[in-house]
This record gives structure tokens, C-alpha cells and sequence, in this order.
């Protein structure tokens, strides 16, 4: 009988020996995901075009069909007034739900004359950009502004016998 109390009770004392442990371990685990989504994230749009391409470029020489095998396609092209491509690129960051910071942004502007020869080539920086406001008026609509619960339940008792034959 007392042989099997020794090992009853150096069995218990084992499991307590790795509760501690385990709890660790679990709480490492959990700190860990909570550090990796904190990480901030890198967001690029656009391409970022080297500034060794850009010198290749000579105004008065190249052509809409040299740029468009230097640079590629543009991001934009200008609607109206001179013909006008747009290379845009901007790299961005986020931390966790923070703003979103402008890492770099870069605008390269290629102006075309009517012949469709670069006549000039602009660089444009984050810093050479303007902040504006939007305009938040709201246009106002015709009819009433009606609730969830109102557009919801609006149609109930509204169906006639007349309406079904």
C-alpha cells in the first residue's frame, strides 16, 4: 500500500511541475500574436520609376512609343489642355489602427507636344503636394428619410385583395 502512494503522489507532483510551464508557454503564444499584429504594414501602389530612367529621357527626342517602352504604361493621362502622362507611386505604412503615414510618394509628370515629343519632364515629391478640404455639404433629395425599423416593417398591411387578382 505504501508503494503505490509514492507513486500516486510523484505523478501529481509531476503534472504540477508542467502547469507551470504550460502556462508560460501559452502566454508566450498569446503575447506573440499580439506583438505580430502590431507589426506595421507596407502598402505600395504604383512604380516607383528609377531616376536613371527618367535622365535616359530627352526632351525634343523621344516619342510617346520610347516612353512607353522606358516607363511603361501611365497611371494617368491628362483629359484636356496638354497631353500630359502621369507616373504615380506612393508607399504608405500603417501601425495596428493608426493613421496611415506617406512613407515616399513621387509623381513624374512627361508633357508631349502636338507632335507627340516630350517637350518636358516634372518630378513631383509628397512635399510638393497640397492639402485641401472636401466639400461635406450634402445634397438634399426629394422624400422622407426613413429609419431601418420604417423601411423594414414600412410594407406590412399595405397589400390589398385587389392588388392580388
Amino acid at each position: 500500500m505504501a508503494l503505490r502512494q509514492i507513486t500516486l503522489t510523484q505523478r501529481t507532483l509531476d503534472k504540477d511541475h508542467f502547469r507551470p510551464a504550460a502556462r508560460t508557454i501559452a502566454v508566450c503564444l498569446v503575447a506573440g500574436t499580439f506583438l505580430v499584429a502590431c507589426a506595421p504594414t507596407q502598402n505600395v501602389r504604383g512604380y516607383f520609376i528609377d531616376d536613371v530612367r527618367i535622365s535616359e529621357i530627352k526632351p525634343g527626342v523621344d516619342d510617346k512609343g520610347s516612353i512607353l517602352n522606358a516607363l511603361g504604361s501611365p497611371s494617368n493621362v491628362s483629359t484636356f489642355g496638354i497631353d500630359t502622362w502621369y507616373y504615380i507611386s506612393r508607399k504608405t505604412e500603417r501601425l495596428a489602427f493608426f493613421e496611415k503615414k506617406i512613407l515616399d510618394q513621387r509623381v513624374v509628370a512627361v508633357k508631349f507636344d502636338d507632335s507627340g515629343i516630350v517637350s518636358e519632364i516634372n518630378r513631383y515629391e509628397a512635399e510638393d503636394g497640397r492639402a485641401f478640404a472636401f466639400n461635406e455639404r450634402v445634397t438634399p433629395t426629394r422624400g422622407k428619410q426613413l429609419s431601418l425599423v420604417q423601411q423594414l416593417f414600412g410594407n406590412l398591411g399595405r397589400f390589398t385583395k385587389d392588388a392580388e387578382e
